[in-house]
């Protein structure tokens, strides 16, 4: 979920799993994006992705200073744009380079858009010419299983949930933000961790979901509830 301020909107990527309550085979890999008006709760538009073109997963999202939406494609190697005028999802970017595509975050300028991949780590998209390139990383950094991926200061702030102990780090960029120099753990092994997932920076604090427990919902949409505990949300001092 991403809130535009400026524009009181509400936008919501949601995807149909086996693992939801009241799924239906024939859903499978369905995906969209809902726009609610932010004061009235009122759904006002959905932007939906049919599976006949294969498996879709809208995870993350991200809205430009102008309005403009995108949203990553976990399941297909696809990055969508809702552009204010046209008001239309379609395809910003595809590329064989993608394969697991997640977080998303824009340089201050927004001429760069950083996009986390699950299992090959950061791309640096440009945004005028589209031009693609793998963040290089120094050799103690651990690129992979990146989750949430967010821009302060000059450098990347990481949701790490694809190895253990789960983290959260910062991955310092040098000046063009081709290379990650190096890295520091932030915050790891939280005894309220249960597969750590997305957060909102609001200044200097990172405000991020802790136990999103994905893994305790089963293939068949039922919930090992003896497990279950309340969301917990925790803040970060960056």
């Amino acid at each position: 979920m991403r809130v535009d301020d400026a524009r009181r909107f509400l936008w919501v990527t949601t995807t149909c799993f086996p693992q939801m309550q009241g799924f239906q085979k024939a859903d499978d890999g369905q995906s969209g994006v809902f726009k609610y008006d932010l004061q009235s709760g009122k759904l006002l538009k959905k932007y939906l992705l049919s599976n006949t073109d294969g498996q879709h997963a809208l995870g993350d999202l991200i809205i430009a200073k102008n309005g403009d939406v995108f949203a990553s494609d976990s399941a297909a190697p696809n990055i969508y744009r809702i552009e204010t005028r046209k008001d239309e999802l379609e395809i910003f970017l595809t590329s064989d380079s993608f394969s697991s595509l997640q977080g998303l975050a824009f340089s201050p300028d927004e001429k760069i858009l950083f996009a986390a991949d699950y299992s090959k780590g950061i791309f640096r998209i440009g945004m005028r010419d589209k031009k693609i390139l793998q963040i290089g990383m120094d050799a103690s950094t651990n690129p992979i299983g990146i989750d949430g991926l967010y821009f302060h200061r000059g450098n990347l702030i990481t949701i790490q949930n694809g190895f253990r102990p789960h983290r959260v780090a910062r991955f310092f960029l040098n000046k063009n933000f081709s290379r990650v120099t190096k890295s520091e753990t932030l915050e790891a092994n939280h005894a309220d961790f249960n597969e750590p997932t997305l957060g909102v920076k609001v200044g200097n604090d990172f405000y991020y979901i802790a136990n999103s427990q994905w893994a305790l919902a089963n293939d068949d949409g039922t919930l090992a509830a003896d497990k279950l505990k309340e969301p917990v949300i925790l803040r970060l001092k960056l």
